[in-house]
């Protein structure tokens, strides 16, 4: 895919990346490499402008971090690519208010204003109760990966949670929660028209995996109503949100029993964990690699050839020593692959990239795959200090 008869790449990255892309052997892609820890926009742009100055070259930004949204929306403005930033992509607060001026659901929320709960504590807490209906999601507007999510059930554990935050350096949201099951929308898009977009079913959230419940999607054949409901609405989401002109987007929703949707959230880039191997599989996709060709390369078509059906699952930590691995016994192909080895003590997780394994499955037969896909869900993996997987959280969710 990569022409270097069309197109120079450049690439800004910290030492953490650079490893990384070295040991993968992609460096030699690219012209120059732009090595900083330095991220903020007036360091970025200088680069840029120097880069630029030496190429003189038609210029594109992308990014596939999504701690990188933002600055390189900003990025995109300054240098007149783009006529809006990516902050809609990022901040959940601006998602849910484009999309209420839709009449799209969203769940009802209230921001955490520090000023007023340190004012009156009471009084702002009354305010929240009044305002909300038990239970509540508390998260950042603007983290990833469950990072400092938070569940609350009880007037108590609200006034705590309230009393902790108010030190923090992040905002916050909270929600009211919604109950449901979880769906992935991942649509890949040129010169602002959606060519494709591939629905995928959760096993369970990002926060029911910090509490010590597996995690995993599987993809929706296309026949299936579900996806085809799925596929109308993230329509319906790019047009409120506005649609960038190239690229990935990776859309969360919930379905209610009542047949509702909720949003939960987007973002401007492929997903992660192992959905592009499952794209891979299922579709013959290479997601990253979509993302960025689709933003720079006006001759790219994106190219959708049906494989086996595919699925994959991740494995939580649990506090304590590992001390035995289990091999699943399942009906479809498989690849499985570890990060912690016997012996190794583990602490519980922070957010949902902490991971003991994870599994990549795939079948030609969809029933089957989903059979194995619902076992593996509910199969223990591994065991700590010689007793089974205990969860961390109270109140497990459907709940992203």
């Amino acid at each position: 895919m990569y022409a270097p008869e069309k197109y120079s790449l450049f690439i800004i990255i910290n030492k953490f990346s650079l490893d990384k892309l070295t040991q993968r052997k992609q460096d030699h892609y690219f012209d120059k490499i732009w090595l900083t820890e330095n991220f903020d926009f007036a360091s970025l742009r200088e680069i840029i402008i120097n880069n630029q100055a030496s190429q003189n070259l038609p210029l594109q930004i992308v990014t596939n971090a999504e701690e990188a949204i933002i600055v390189c929306g900003n990025l995109r403005v300054y240098f007149n690519i783009d006529p809006v930033n990516y902050d809609r992509f990022k901040d959940k607060l601006i998602m849910k208010e484009l999309l209420n001026k839709h009449d799209l659901l969203t769940p009802k929320h209230v921001v955490f204003n520090k000023k007023e709960y340190n004012d009156n504590p009471r009084r702002y807490i009354n305010h929240i109760t009044n305002t909300l209906t038990f239970p509540l999601i508390a998260k950042p507007i603007d983290a990833m990966g469950c990072n400092e999510i938070e569940k609350l059930d009880t007037l108590d554990e609200l006034s705590k949670w309230c009393s902790k935050t108010i030190t923090s350096n992040s905002n916050f949201e909270i929600d009211e929660f919604i109950e449901g099951k979880v769906y992935n929308c991942d649509s890949y898009i040129k010169n602002g028209k959606i060519v494709f977009t591939q629905v995928s079913a959760c096993s369970n959230s990002c926060y029911d995996f910090i509490c010590g419940l597996t995690k995993g999607t599987i993809s929706l054949p296309h026949h299936d109503p579900i996806y085809k409901h799925l596929c109308e609405y993230t329509i319906q989401i790019h047009d409120a949100i506005g649609i960038p002109l190239g690229g990935v987007t990776h859309l969360e929703a919930i379905l209610t029993n009542d047949n509702e949707i909720y949003f939960i959230e987007i973002g401007h880039r492929s997903p992660g964990i192992l959905i592009p191997a499952m794209y891979k599989k299922f579709l013959n996709i290479s997601t990253i690699e979509s993302h960025i060709l689709l933003q720079i390369d006006d001759d790219y078509e994106l190219s959708v050839n049906h494989g086996a059906y595919s699925a994959w699952v991740a494995f939580p930590i649990a506090k304590g020593k590992l001390n035995e691995i289990h091999t699943p016994i399942i009906q479809s192909n498989y690849e499985i692959e570890w990060s912690k080895r016997i012996g190794d003590i583990m602490t519980n997780p922070t957010n949902g990239r902490d991971y003991v394994g994870r599994l990549l499955l795939w079948n030609d037969d969809y029933q089957k795959l989903k059979n194995d896909f619902d076992y593996l869900n509910t199969y223990q993996f591994y065991t700590v200090d010689n007793h089974s997987i205990s969860t961390q959280c109270h109140g497990l969710t459907e709940y992203v």
